[in-house]
């Protein structure tokens, strides 16, 4: 009886593994409108030069022009699924431990963001290869990690004049821009720039 007892008083405790967060949801435009199920649209507004103040006149601000916007339309290419079922008997039998929402939890956790990231940043590496950046994949180690970071940061700054690439450590530069920079990179990146700085 005491052994029956032991074993209706044990907790069940269900191992999890620790799941890091998404790198690339703070790096990614979020302002768009779905059309349907499978495209966004995403609508861009340009700016406008400045102009000299005149003192006099009717356009003492320049000749007004209109505001210009693009719109751009991008259809999924992705359209992944999972399923997964918990019979009622079976979780009886094993004491409630396959909770759905924790269930669900870790799918999301351990699955879908990981894929999610490898896919977004694969997307953004494809992209800047097409937009002229480098496109040999450099072996980076302690000895030019940084220099290859610092070279990173001054394409796309010049590239686009983009001050924030991506999210994940942050590096500040004493240039003249002295602008904060961000990037998405790996712990053994992130150690060998460390180390060669």
């Amino acid at each position: 009886m005491k052994d029956l007892l032991r074993v209706l008083s044990t907790v069940y405790v269900v191992a999890m593994v620790i799941a890091r967060c998404t790198f690339t949801q703070s790096g990614i435009n979020r302002e768009y409108d779905w059309s349907g199920v499978a495209t966004i649209h995403i609508y861009s507004i340009s700016t406008v030069a400045l102009n000299d103040y005149t003192r006099s006149g009717l356009s003492r601000y320049g000749s007004p022009t209109e505001l210009q916007d693009t719109k751009q339309d991008l259809t999924l290419t992705k359209d992944r699924a999972f399923t997964f079922t918990i019979d009622k008997g079976n979780n009886d039998e094993q004491m409630g431990i396959k909770d759905a929402g924790k269930a669900l939890s870790r799918q999301i956790n351990e699955v879908i963001i990981p894929e999610v990231d490898k896919y977004r940043l694969s997307v953004m590496a494809a992209a800047a290869t097409t937009a002229g950046g480098a496109s040999a994949a450099q072996v980076i180690d302690d000895t030019n990690a940084y220099n290859a970071l610092l070279l990173a940061g001054e394409y796309m700054s010049d590239y686009r004049n983009i001050t924030k690439c991506c999210i994940r450590h942050t590096i500040r530069s004493n240039s003249k821009s002295n602008r904060c920079m961000m990037i998405i990179c790996g712990t053994k990146f992130y150690n060998n720039s460390k180390e060669c700085s």
